[in-house]
């Protein structure tokens, strides 16, 4: 057990061109940000299983629940043909939400260590680490805020996954 702090920057960029279901040519640019702060529990187990000369094979798994903040600022521009016109559009959201957030995370991997006297020890591990953040994507998505119909908006509360190859070290005293 213990605590978790996150700090995440997510960027994305969208430029789409094409029809629409009323067959009229439009074009969609959207810049979203978002930052998000985060502090909580984190409670887990780690499995390790030693093999000779100071190696061993290492399992984690973690959850954790933190309470969060996100910033997020959406600018889109769209651009679109109807009754023989284009018509430009602009839509600029901000938006700064707190809520809870949870997370899983699991590791596999090798590490090697030795001790460094009767109080220290240092060790090395290389392995793969998976992240998954539940509902996570807090961007509003505007769709063709122009049209007559007025503004649709959705709430993409989607998941963020991150992995990848992980290596490091640590010195205990």
């Amino acid at each position: 057990m213990g605590f978790r702090v996150l700090w995440l920057d997510q960027t994305e960029n969208i430029d789409y061109a094409g029809q629409s279901l009323l067959n009229n040519f439009h074009r969609s640019v959207v810049s979203l940000k978002n930052d998000i702060y985060g502090i909580g529990g984190k409670a887990g187990t780690e499995l390790r299983m030693v093999v000779p000369y100071g190696f061993s094979l290492f399992g984690n798994l973690f959850i954790s629940l933190l309470s969060s903040k996100f910033k997020v600022i959406q600018t889109e521009t769209v651009t679109y043909f109807a009754a023989g016109s284009f018509f430009d559009a602009l839509d600029v959201s901000r938006k700064s939400q707190k809520l809870l957030l949870s997370s899983i995370e699991y590791s596999i991997g090798a590490k090697w260590g030795t001790s460094l006297g009767k109080r220290s020890y240092i060790d090395f591990h290389i392995g793969f680490e998976q992240q998954y953040f539940f509902k996570f994507n807090q961007n509003d998505l505007l769709i063709a805020p122009a049209f007559p119909s007025g503004v649709v908006i959705e709430l993409l509360g989607g998941n963020l996954g991150i992995h990848g190859l992980v290596a490091g070290g640590s010195l205990y005293f």
